[in-house]
């Protein structure tokens, strides 16, 4: 396991411990990180078109949760 990966699983443990259900994050497709998302049990709940303009183009968001306990109601 990665570095990004311990730190994106501990973020979500520390959620958790303060009662968080679900943490939901926001991510360029073209971007790396949406592996290391993935790795960590996140999921592809939507697509927000051209959220972000930058350098004069337009991207897409995909948008991201995971359940902190996955015997939650909803978790997964």
């Amino acid at each position: 396991m990665g570095l990004a990966q311990t730190l994106v699983n501990r973020a979500v443990d520390w959620a958790r411990d303060a009662g968080v259900a679900i943490v939901k994050l926001t991510v360029v497709p073209e971007s790396g990180a949406r592996a290391c998302y993935e790795r960590c049990r996140f999921q592809v709940t939507g697509v927000d078109p051209a959220a972000l303009f930058w350098d004069g183009r337009y991207y897409d968001e995909l948008l991201m949760h995971r359940w902190t306990n996955p015997n939650a109601i909803g978790g997964v």
